[in-house]
């Protein structure tokens, strides 16, 4: 097939129409700037070739221009000589036309002419007849040179996307291939191999098949060399045994003997005796040294008496003179208290006088800053007829005025004083006058007449205070809880006396029992000489234990070795009733057997394993044979870019490594531009194949090689 025009309407970017016509025989290229609509082209391409008219869904709205339409595409292609039209119309009033482009003669129309285009361009018959399969090998869409070329899967994600491209390159190939290993023969024998070892063994790690032959042969031997081992445990527990009652039946010979019983009886009878004859003299001791603590303990007491006594005389002295003492302060404290009491002039009221005296003296020195003085010098005759403020003046006289004053001289004349600031000095004079009155009433409740005789009072006031605080204070160290407290306390001190009771008994001496220590210091001596003292007591507790140790020790191990010799021999009789002690042979020779028949499933999972990997060298040789083809066509290209090159293929015809210059490169770790050049060539070589074949389509590329140098595009 060759194209030779494309047109487009309502795709896409392409709300107007827009073709491409004739296209050449060879080398096409369609060039132009981003946005163009290179990429649109494309897909409308293989929406013609490979998409229902009557698409709908997804499929549809993804040709529709935005604003919606309904999309149209056209081509024109050669086939065979014959010159063809593809016509298709998606949306609404769906139809697909394939005309005889020399004539106008519609050849077929909307499903025929789908499956015609199928018949046309594919091979049928075969599993090539997929179009879509032969289509995905040659045309690919932008960006996707960048991407493995494997068949059936999608690049970007891995996963498979099933298109027929893969079943197309196996036709391809074994149109070519002689001799691939696919008969049913030698897939009749990989599965009786593959039935037999899965029979056998896992797949994964080789393991023994659960519940299979090898398996249930495996516990089979297990299980023989457990009763193998129990048949000669229960062996080796009667020589065991018999051996253990040849030890005891020896001991018991050797410490179960009637001298070592005597002789045991004959030292613990001494030592016994003569530990006795050790407790008696030192509880002896331990009698005197006791007596001897009671005498020192009353001597102690006797002494500790004359103390106590001196001390509660002492006692006595000293609170008889404290009380004295308090009384006589106590007297002071009421006298100077009453005489305190009856002075009224306090450090308030003193303050009280001192601030009236001093507010009348500021109060005095306004007054005579705010009043004007007037003097009146009467002359004769003039006597008794001038008044002032309305009183007669009878002689000179020399005002003080603060506010007004009115003189008034009969017959002759009214004359009025007024003083600019009378109101305040009115009231300071007032004021004045009230704090003198005040201060008139307080010396007449105190019975004084001035403030010097208040400062007096005041001052023998507080002298004696002073003389009371310090009486109180001397009270408080001699009795601080009174008189009375002291007189109640000297009180019980001699009542205590009286009530004591002598630690001795009366007409003993502090000397007679000093007398009775001195004796019994004395047989204390004798006592400690005739007693063993503590080390030699403790030897001869721990010689005494030792022996009486050793013949119970004795006893003991002669009645625990008779004990384990009774259960010795009764397990002994009893041990072997069922036989596992003597079927040691018999199990010996099922184990033989058991291992036997695993090594003989053993080789056959070696050989099974061998002829396995020989039948896969087979296949990976028949692989080989049928990547040939591909590489046959792929190699003279591979030469032109790299040199001296070859690419190789995993299963799938999926692009595994490139060598060149002696070394090997995964592809997926090439360089961007090499993995696409890569991707074109092997696209080139489907394409070159798909013509040998006699199916020859166009390949179609999308932004190819846009990673490659100007070096290797001009290769």
């Amino acid at each position: 097939m060759k194209l030779r025009a494309i047109r487009v309407k309502e795709f896409r970017r392409f709300r107007t129409g827009v073709a491409v016509e004739a296209i050449r025989d060879g080398i096409n290229i369609l060039a132009g700037p981003n946005e163009m609509g290179k990429s649109t082209l494309f897909d409308a391409l293989e929406a013609a070739f490979l998409r229902r008219s009557r698409s709908t869904g997804a499929d549809l709205d993804l040709m529709r221009p935005m604003g919606g339409g309904e999309p149209l595409v056209e081509v024109d292609f050669e086939r065979d000589g014959r010159q063809w039209r593809l016509r298709k119309q998606f949306g609404r009033g769906a139809t697909s036309s394939l005309i005889d482009a020399a004539t106008g003669v519609v050849a077929a129309r909307n499903t025929d002419a789908e499956d015609r285009i199928a018949e046309l361009l594919a091979k049928t018959g075969t599993s090539s007849g997929n179009l879509a399969g032969i289509l995905g090998l040659v045309w690919v869409q932008q960006k996707r040179t960048l991407l493995p070329p494997d068949p059936d899967r999608d690049p970007q994600t891995g996963k498979a996307r099933v298109r027929g491209e893969y079943a197309t390159l196996m036709d391809l190939v074994s149109a070519e291939v002689d001799s691939v290993v696919r008969g049913d023969l030698f897939n009749g024998v990989r599965q009786r191999v593959t039935t037999a070892l899965e029979n056998l063994v896992t797949t994964s790690r080789g393991a023994a098949r659960k519940h299979g032959p090898l398996e249930q042969a495996q516990v089979a031997l297990a299980a023989a060399r457990d009763k193998l081992a129990e048949a000669e445990r229960a062996a080796a527990l009667a020589d065991d045994r018999r051996a253990t009652l040849l030890v005891i039946e020896s001991e018991l010979s050797h410490i179960d003997q009637p001298t070592l019983a005597a002789k045991a009886a004959r030292e613990i009878s001494d030592v016994e005796q003569r530990l006795t004859a050790a407790v008696a003299a030192r509880t002896d001791r331990d009698l005197a040294i006791e007596r001897l603590r009671m005498a020192q303990r009353d001597v102690a007491l006797a002494e500790k008496d004359a103390v106590e006594a001196q001390r509660r005389d002492i006692a006595i002295i000293d609170l008889q003179a404290r009380m004295t003492r308090a009384l006589e302060i106590e007297r002071e404290v009421l006298d100077l208290a009453a005489a305190s009491n009856t002075n009224a002039v306090t450090p308030a009221i003193l303050r009280r006088a001192s601030e009236l005296e001093n507010r009348i003296a500021v109060l005095a020195a306004k007054m005579a800053a705010a009043s004007a003085t007037v003097e009146i010098a009467v002359m004769d005759g003039g006597r008794n007829r001038i008044r002032v403020d309305g009183v007669a003046v009878d002689g000179d006289r020399t005002l003080t005025v603060a506010d007004r004053v009115a003189i008034d001289v009969d017959g002759i004349a009214a004359i009025r004083v007024i003083l600019p600031g009378g109101a305040d000095a009115t009231a300071i004079a007032h004021q004045h006058d009230d704090h003198t009155r005040a201060l008139s009433e307080l010396f007449a409740s105190l019975g004084l007449t001035s403030l010097e005789t208040v400062k007096a009072t005041a001052e023998i006031r507080t002298g004696l205070i002073e003389a009371l605080d310090a009486a109180r204070l001397e009270l408080a160290a001699v009795a601080p809880k009174g008189s009375a407290r002291l007189a109640n306390e000297l009180l019980e001190l001699k009542a205590a006396q009286l009530a004591i009771v002598p630690a001795v008994d009366d007409g003993v001496t502090l000397e007679m029992l000093k007398a009775a220590v001195a004796r019994h210091s004395a047989a204390v001596a004798t006592a400690t000489a005739a007693a063993l003292d503590d080390q030699a007591y403790r030897d001869l507790v721990a010689v005494a234990a030792k022996i009486r140790d050793q013949e119970a020790s004795r006893r003991k191990r002669v009645g625990e070795l008779a004990l384990k010799s009774a259960q010795l021999v009764g397990e002994q009789k009893g041990a072997d009733e069922d036989g596992r002690a003597t079927t040691c042979d018999l199990w010996a020779g099922a184990v033989t057997r058991a291992q036997a028949e695993v090594e003989r499933l053993l080789a056959d999972v070696r050989a099974l394993q061998m002829l396995d990997g020989v039948l896969s060298d087979i296949e990976a040789a028949s692989r080989r044979n049928v990547f040939e083809p591909l590489l046959r066509r792929l190699t003279p290209h591979l030469i032109d870019f790299f040199g001296d090159a070859k690419l190789s293929f995993k299963d799938q015809f999926a692009v595994d490594t490139l060598e060149r210059n002696g070394t090997r490169e995964p592809v997926a770790a090439l360089s961007e531009g090499t993995r696409e050049q890569i991707s074109v060539l092997v696209r080139l070589s489907y394409a070159e194949a798909l013509a040998d074949l006699g199916q020859p389509v166009p390949l179609v590329l999308d932004d190819p090689l846009v990673y490659s140098d100007d070096d290797r595009m001009r290769g």
